[in-house]
């Protein structure tokens, strides 16, 4: 048992923190609320304190539990200079420690010499958590970092909305309340919040956490973000069913909308039918992006009909609402409605006419679409696939849809608009999809093309772009991307691996850079400047690198490799091991299935004494100095041996094309294990017979060589 006068008991306490401010940017508030947690732990600096936010736009919320108020002062040892510099020859302290002491204000007294070096103790005074907390906020919050932040009226202190309320309070296990006071500008905190703006704006105390949320539930705040994300829904999903529709549901948009709205509230809408001659795509972007609505649709078709979020439940504000919301998206629909009306009195090869005065990284976009459908004809060849006119028809119309008023308009439609274009002109379904895909991937995650046509344009475009940028000289540097080089790159690759194409990146390069260079030539003499002072020196350069150009996009895509190929195999040693081997890039396909291969041959128990034995061979193969790099030929007359047999044998069955190996015969590596470890055990390679030596140690070269064309096994 312990003594009650050994016993100490914790005071503990939960630091209850808001800040009220008008209605937060929702792009902000996730950002700002996590990092002012994070700096208030950083503070506390204590590991057992567990926190919790809520957010919303006009408040930001945080709870930290577990806070000890017993902290004892610290005493700590402070490291000065060596010994020997620290005394002078007669034994006392010199100016070097007296520095010491001045520096850490210290006395005489409060320093001694240990293991050769000055050292001072020196007590660290505690401060409680209310004094640390008292000190440091009003940093904290003002040192917050975002974009176009405001001031409040005259005052200095920037943030992301003007600040309106401030409310700090410490709850002891005790339930004593205890006011952290600090200051910004002329808002002092205090133990107040407010609930719902409209609803119930008055302001209440707050006590403890659970009496927090219990009080804003009150006064018509659902202050859990997860919570108001799960009310609009739920309350979206029984609206649109009620009609018999289905919500689109896009998550971006609802994280959106839960985070401008406290009190939830979807209201049911509708315009006019005849906007549905608008494109679906472009009646979703109107809806979702530019104004947050919820589109509803039936049957894969959008109706006319969308859902509203407002942030008010009482009747009268909802029907206001209702009827300012339909009015408000009548503009935005005819815009778009005369736009599609103006677009089409053009035809697609007029429309491609019009890309000459549309400028690319270098040229035109009509010079762009050309150099496509040559590439994807090469493609094609490449392939070994028929030389389908409709795909090289989609290559040089897909970028058409560039001068249309929709697209200039609504940038993010790009290749969806040609697409539907294409078909209200008739065009074949291989086109309208081909064009309608090949922007895909846009981003990480998202979907790929799902035809061939639309995956064939899809490479070729991206591979255009990547190979252009790199010849002139703009290449992804650091964090900067201007061009969205890196996610090019990703989605091309990420395409080919994922339909294993047998198809030769290297050669679809050269080609890409043999293409352009027969457009543009070395383009423009442009100046450089090199050195700096009187070594400065301007002199001319071509503007297009062909000379360099191969090898650094090259380079480029075999760096992004491991990054593609974690998306479909998770074992980051095996990806590097088999991408190791020169020349990824022409055969990506191979290296896909060799990585499949060794996937599932890890599951075995054997895999690691594989690995083992494997690496034996080659660490001997590598030290033997007497022979030549050359391989010589075995002697077959001279393996007498059975470990020695069984080991040509074993090496002998998997000496084959690594791609038959890798698909068909992959578990024969498994059976390596005893015949290797076999012949090193029972054989002596460097036996004094010098042409058996030779013979035995050309057999263990033979092995390594074998080895390394399956993969690096060293990474394993």
């Amino acid at each position: 048992m312990v003594s009650l006068a050994n016993k100490v008991v914790n005071n503990m306490a939960n630091f209850l923190f808001e800040i009220g401010a008008e209605e937060l940017p929702a792009g902000q508030i996730v950002n700002i609320s996590n990092y002012i947690r994070d700096e208030i732990l950083k503070v506390l600096n204590d590991n057992n304190i567990k926190s919790l936010c809520y957010y919303s736009p006009r408040r930001l919320f945080w709870s930290f539990d577990n806070i000890n108020l017993n902290i004892q002062d610290q005493e700590q040892e402070i490291k000065g200079p060596p010994e020997s510099i620290a005394k002078s020859a007669d034994g006392n302290l010199n100016q070097a420690a007296e520095g010491f002491i001045r520096k850490n204000n210290l006395n005489k007294e409060d320093v001694f010499f240990k293991d050769g070096y000055l050292y001072a103790k020196q007590i660290i005074k505690a401060k409680n958590p209310k004094q640390l907390l008292e000190e440091n906020l009003c940093q904290i919050i003002s040192s917050t970092p975002g974009v176009r932040f405001m001031r409040s009226a005259d005052g200095d202190m920037k943030f992301a909305r003007p600040l309106q309320w401030l409310m700090a309070i410490l709850v002891e296990s005790d339930s004593k309340l205890t006011s952290v006071d600090f200051q910004i500008e002329k808002i002092k905190s205090s133990n107040l919040s407010y609930g719902h703006r409209f609803l119930s704006p008055a302001a209440f105390e707050v006590t403890s956490l659970k009496q927090y949320k219990e009080e804003l539930e009150r006064k018509f705040v659902w202050v859990s973000f997860e919570d108001r994300k799960a009310k609009i829904i739920s309350d979206s999903k029984a609206l649109a069913q009620s009609i018999g529709a289905d919500l689109i549901l896009d998550e971006k948009l609802l994280e959106e909308v839960a985070l401008i709205t406290e009190n939830p509230s979807p209201i049911l809408c509708e315009f006019d039918e005849k906007f549905l001659v608008v494109p679906d795509c472009v009646l979703e972007t109107v809806m979702i992006h530019h104004q947050r609505y919820l589109p509803l649709q039936k049957n894969g078709k959008l109706i006319s009909k969308f859902i509203a979020v407002a942030n008010n439940h009482l009747p009268e504000a909802r029907a206001n609402i209702k009827s300012g919301n339909e009015k408000v998206i009548i503009p935005r629909f005819k815009d778009a409605e005369f736009f599609v009306q103006e677009d089409t009195k053009l035809s697609q090869e007029e429309r491609l006419i019009k890309l000459e005065k549309l400028n690319f990284l270098k040229g035109n976009m009509l010079q762009k679409s050309t150099r496509l459908a040559k590439l994807a004809e090469y493609f094609l060849l490449e392939l070994k696939l028929p030389i389908d006119q409709d795909i090289i028809q989609a290559a040089r119309l897909c970028k058409t849809d560039l001068s249309t008023n929709l697209v200039f308009e609504f940038t993010e439609l790009q290749g969806q608009i040609g697409g539907i274009y294409l078909a209200k002109q008739g065009y074949s379904k291989i086109i309208v999809d081909a064009v309608s895909e090949h922007y895909k991937p846009r981003f990480s995650g998202d979907d790929e093309p799902e035809t061939e046509a639309g995956k064939i344009l899809s490479i070729i475009d991206k591979l255009d772009n990547i190979v252009i940028a790199f010849a002139m000289g703009k290449l992804p540097t650091g964090s900067a991307d201007p061009f969205a080089l890196r996610r090019q790159a990703n989605g091309l690759l990420e395409i080919i691996v994922d339909n294993n194409l047998d198809l030769d990146l290297e050669k679809l390069l050269l080609k890409a850079i043999e293409l352009q260079q027969a457009d543009f030539g070395q383009g423009q003499m442009i100046k450089k400047i090199k050195g700096r002072g009187d070594e400065r020196k301007e002199y001319e350069v071509p503007e297009l690198n062909w000379q360099d150009c191969f090898n650094l996009v090259r380079d480029f895509l075999e760096s992004r490799l491991e990054f593609v190929f974690e998306i479909f195999h998770k074992d980051i040693k095996v990806n590097k091991a088999v991408l190791a081997l020169p020349n990824p890039l022409r055969e990506l396909r191979l290296r896909h299935s060799t990585i499949h291969a060794f996937a599932s041959l890890k599951n075995d128990f054997r895999f690691s004494k594989l690995t083992e034995a494997i690496t034996r061979v080659i660490n001997i193969a590598a030290k033997d100095q007497e022979s030549s790099g050359v391989l010589n030929t075995i002697n077959t007359q001279l393996i007498k041996e059975e470990p020695e047999m069984k080991f040509l044998t074993a090496i002998q069955s998997v000496d084959m094309p690594i791609e038959k190996l890798a698909n068909h015969e992959s578990t024969k590596l498994l059976e390596l294990v005893e015949p290797i470890n076999e012949f090193f055990d029972k054989i002596l390679v460097n036996v004094d017979d010098q042409e058996l030596r030779r013979n035995r140690k050309n057999l263990v070269k033979y092995a390594s060589k074998v080895f390394a064309g399956i993969c690096d096994f060293s990474l394993l």
